[in-house]
């Protein structure tokens, strides 16, 4: 009975400290094995009972040991494994905001010298750079960047521009400033155009650049249409990683929720699943690298005609990015990003991307070449750069992360080349 009684007392001190959302599943969980051990104290005078001991000691035996867990790492943290820390928030603090709100374009970004935490699981710890902390303006730059007033490059867009799951030293604009090419990276998570549009006249423009990288990835000019006076008088969302963040009620699959390391191992188990599937999986490529993104063959299936109403609103928002770079004798350079499965699709079919796929490329081309501006079309860049791997590359020698579909390393390096080329061209 006193065994039963230990369980019962363990699994009500975790659920008063629950540390993880109401609506997380393992809050259900500790309910259900409450109640069951509840029904257990009633069963004492049957038979069976010593078997229901057995069984009770071998779980007090688990709780004990998670418990012992959680006494050593709190006295030793550095040595809860990386792959538990990006789950994990010791502190637990509440109402801090990691974003503030601007009245006009770009309306929302990240605060200045704070941590930013990516939310979602996106990797473990060696495939995915999970926290960074923003410079003086709020911007994914290196700290060594502040004491300049000017810049020869100044960067606009969205997740691929600011570098996100790479250390800042490893983004594009951190390659371009290693290389004697003065760079200032304004790019944020989830950015839409009209919002790179709003970083450059607000904070771009004050830092005399010589050149304007503007950063587009494919199938994002549907953005816009959130940041129009109509929509926004009736709404207050924003898109992609950044609103992530700024969410108050997440579900329990983010990222710092955790305060214990029981709670980080539930989050963690959950998507082991995926390195499962993808271990168990049937070959489907004839180099086994790519049958981790079994997406790849749908590439030539899932791309459409842009939405005439909102690419509409892209060339506006581009229209007066070019007019912002006229002000100041700017060059404007477009740069024009495809997704991964694009990407590999050559490599890992061994069959070449039909060319009518292509829509949005050949309109950003076109309208480059109508308003002088320079077009850098990195969807060729890259996947030329994949197609010519020597045959027994490995995993880290792709331009796109192991698991979340931005850049990696790799990619900003070959980006930052192909600025170079275009420049000096």
């Amino acid at each position: 009975m006193f065994i039963i009684f230990l369980n019962i007392f363990f699994i009500l001190l975790y659920v008063f400290n629950f540390d993880l959302p109401q609506s997380s599943a393992l809050l259900d969980i500790l309910y259900l094995l409450f109640f069951l051990c509840l029904i257990s104290l009633f069963f004492y005078k049957f038979k069976f009972f010593e078997l229901l001991k057995n069984i009770h000691l071998s779980f007090l035996v688990i709780i004990l040991s998670f418990l012992f867990t959680e006494i050593i790492f709190a006295f030793f943290p550095s040595m809860i494994p990386k792959d538990l820390t990006i789950w994990m928030d010791k502190e637990k603090k509440e109402n801090i905001l990691v974003t503030e709100i601007l009245e006009e374009s770009p309306f929302v970004k990240f605060k200045p010298n704070t941590n930013i935490k990516t939310r979602f699981y996106r990797g473990n710890a060696d495939q995915f750079v999970y926290e960074w902390k923003t410079d003086k303006n709020g911007f994914k730059n290196e700290k060594s960047l502040e004491k300049l007033s000017t810049f020869k490059i100044v960067a606009i867009g969205n997740s691929f521009t600011e570098g996100m799951g790479v250390k800042i030293e490893d983004t594009f604009t951190s390659y371009l400033n290693k290389k004697g090419y003065s760079s200032y990276n304004l790019g944020v998570q989830g950015y839409s155009m009209t919002q790179a549009k709003g970083t450059l006249k607000k904070y771009g423009l004050n830092l005399k650049p010589e050149i304007i990288i503007c950063v587009y990835t494919k199938s994002t000019y549907s953005r816009n249409k959130f940041f129009t006076t109509e929509y926004r008088s009736k709404n207050k969302k924003y898109t992609g990683g950044i609103q992530s963040i700024k969410d108050a009620d997440m579900l329990p699959e983010v990222r710092a929720n955790a305060k214990f390391t029981t709670s980080a191992l539930w989050l963690y188990s959950k998507f082991l699943r995926k390195n499962l599937k993808n271990l168990f999986s049937s070959k489907k490529f004839n180099e086994k690298i790519f049958n981790k993104y079994p997406t790849i063959k749908n590439a030539i299936f899932e791309q459409k005609k842009p939405n005439e109403q909102d690419w509409n609103l892209l060339i506006k928002d581009l229209i007066e990015i070019k007019q912002l770079s006229d002000t100041i004798s700017a060059k404007l350079i477009l740069v024009y990003i495809e997704g991964r499965e694009m990407t590999y699709y050559e490599r890992a079919t061994n069959k070449k991307l039909p060319d009518n796929i292509f829509y949005e490329r050949k309109l950003l081309k076109n309208f480059s070449s109508e308003n002088k501006i320079t077009f850098l079309d990195m969807g060729l860049a890259i996947r030329d750069y994949v197609n010519n791997l020597p045959k027994g590359f490995k995993l880290n020698d792709l331009p796109y992360l192991e698991l979340d579909g931005h850049f990696s390393r790799i990619g900003n390096q070959i980006l930052s080349k192909n600025i170079i080329n275009i420049i000096n061209e």
